[in-house]
């Protein structure tokens, strides 16, 4: 679980082929209202229904992080909009919404995570919503954080 904080992933995964223009980063209220679906399945024990809102390494990182699924919600401490943008080989990156969530662990361990939300064939997704394994999202040089990763608010 520990080396998992250090993992970043590429938004540039998240390219789609050829000229297709991908959707607008999800509005505030509807990435909210994802954020609550992905926490109330965490929050019911209902692990295995997780990665259906998410992609990439979810299963694997839910596989080694499943012990640690926290018992209450993130707080939410950014809100940050990436825009999709077109590389010069003709595919997009795709931006979204991107979460920067703090929390506390099943373990008792404090976590600062990064989720980006986007759309993708008709539906909300992220990478990654296995929200408290202390993942950053690369975006590159166009997004600014704040607050950066550390501290997160203590309650």
């Amino acid at each position: 679980m520990r080396r998992l904080l250090g993992i970043a992933v590429l938004v540039a995964a998240c390219s789609l082929p050829g000229t297709a223009t991908p959707a607008p980063p999800p509005s505030e209220a509807a990435t909210a209202a994802y954020l609550a679906e992905v926490v109330g399945i965490v929050l019911a024990g209902d692990l295995d229904r997780l990665c259906e809102l998410g992609g990439g390494t979810c299963r694997r990182q839910l596989r080694e992080g499943a012990d640690a699924a926290p018992r209450t919600p993130p707080r939410v401490v950014g809100n940050i909009v990436v825009p999709s943008t077109l590389l010069s080989d003709g595919n997009w990156r795709v931006g979204g919404r991107l979460l920067q969530l703090c929390g506390v662990d099943g373990l008792g361990r404090r976590y600062y995570s990064e989720m980006l939300v986007f759309e993708e064939s008709g539906r909300l997704i992220s990478r990654e919503p296995v929200f408290w394994t202390g993942l950053r999202i690369e975006t590159g040089a166009m997004v600014t954080r704040t607050p950066g990763p550390a501290p997160c608010p203590v309650d």
